[in-house]
């Protein structure tokens, strides 16, 4: 396998684990006992773990190493502010720019969704989410704001990743009267559509995120360093 494509591997490998929630936060990162769990060289871990630092979800800190991110209240509503206002901006563009294939791929995203949310919770069922998020506001020609975007959607699946996430409220009409508002070229209402969106979902996670916490508080539940 040539080194790019096995730093890729490692990298998406290396994404899922922290997402699961496998690398716990806070918890050194031990390169040689990574490197043979993997089965792979010391520099193409390197370099994936390198790449992992720009998602935040993995830290460099001089004299201590690799270590995984912190997750906490503060951290988490930082991450939806920064969501809610960057999409809402990010969909003000697309429903300017958007042309007739922006608006076929958001019809087509809907009914993906839609037809997942009977599942709700489920590997397809987020992907469909997120990939109907991402649709919306895809004819947004602002490349840097992609890439924020899609920064903070890794940060809040890491955080979905600490919840039941069945235990939200199901918003299946709000992604219908956000795809409805964006093809009626509706700037205001699917601005105001997404802003509630994001603030209902926002609202609820935390009291989940709030029980998480003080689970995670408690003495018999902090997680072990692993050596």
């Amino acid at each position: 396998m040539r080194k790019t494509t096995l730093v890729s591997a490692l990298y998406q490998s290396l994404l899922d684990r922290l997402l699961a929630n496998e690398l716990k936060p806070g918890e050194k990162i031990n390169l040689d006992r990574l490197r043979g769990e993997l089965g792979v060289s010391i520099s193409p871990l390197r370099e994936a773990i390198s790449r992992l630092t720009a998602t935040r979800l993995i830290q460099f800190e001089d004299q201590r190493g690799y270590t995984v991110a912190d997750v906490s209240m503060e951290d988490f509503r930082e991450v939806m502010e920064i969501c809610r206002n960057s999409e809402c901006f990010a969909l003000e563009r697309a429903i300017r720019d958007g042309d007739l294939t922006w608006e076929s791929n958001v019809t087509a995203a809907l009914y993906r969704l839609q037809n997942t949310e009977s599942n709700f919770g489920s590997p397809e069922s987020e992907m469909a989410h997120r990939d109907f998020h991402l649709t919306l506001v895809s004819a947004c020609k602002m490349p840097r704001l992609h890439d924020l975007i899609g920064q903070i959607a890794i940060a809040q699946r890491r955080y979905r990743g600490l919840i039941d996430i069945r235990k939200l409220s199901d918003r299946s009409a709000d992604h219908v009267a956000l795809a409805e508002a964006a093809l009626a070229r509706d700037t205001e209402r699917a601005c105001e559509v997404m802003r509630q969106h994001i603030d209902g979902v926002a609202a609820e996670t935390e009291v989940l995120l709030a029980r998480y916490f003080a689970a995670q508080s408690a003495p018999d539940n902090r997680p072990a360093t692993r050596p």
